[in-house]
């Protein structure tokens, strides 16, 4: 998508350590239009799946995983990263480490709102090392709900996160691609 494109090259910086830091339009403050424009092609891309549902992670994914379930005209649901005490019995629950945090955490996913009958779309901000993307899938398909495909705004190609995720055998579609070189960040 060439506008997210355009933004990342303008306001994208590294700072080390594989994080890449977008505060000013993604993770932070948000340009609902650019999102908008971002779940409206994912939208378009994964309209012939019959996607029922879209699952992501708290925080940041639900932002693009809103605009995309907005476009799809469908619910989307957000894995929670402590459990709240509204949550039925005998969660879904997978631990990830957050690169952002510096630390583990658990997801957790209410099974009542996943049925058997549900296609899943897993959307994320970002594919980095895949571990958060995975957990997810694995909640979906533990539901005994469809797992139809992964979706993010922006790929990190250097952490791999596609290989992680390439023993589901499903589409994974991202929107820009990151690579970190020596002299700052390529786009594409």
């Amino acid at each position: 998508m060439q506008q997210l494109i355009e933004r990342l090259r303008r306001e994208a910086r590294s700072l080390g350590g594989q994080l890449v830091k977008v505060d000013g339009f993604l993770n932070h403050q948000v340009d609902t239009a650019l999102l908008v424009q971002a779940g409206q092609h994912l939208a378009r891309f994964f309209a012939s799946e019959k996607i029922s549902k879209i699952v992501t992670a708290e925080a940041s994914g639900i932002v693009p995983a809103f605009a995309t379930a907005q476009s799809l005209n469908i619910p989307f649901i957000y894995a929670r990263k402590s459990r709240p005490l509204t949550m039925a019995d005998n969660p879904l629950c997978a631990g990830v480490t957050s690169r952002t945090r510096g630390s583990a955490a658990e997801l957790f996913l209410s099974r009542e709102y996943l049925a058997p009958t549900d296609r899943v779309l897993v959307i994320d901000d970002f594919l980095g090392s895949g571990q958060t993307a995975a957990a997810l899938g694995q909640m979906v398909q533990q539901s005994g709900a469809h797992l139809c495909a992964f979706a993010f705004l922006v790929e990190k190609v250097d952490e791999r996160g596609r290989h992680t995720l390439a023993d589901f055998r499903l589409p994974v579609k991202t929107l820009a691609r990151l690579e970190l070189t020596e002299d700052g960040l390529r786009v594409s």
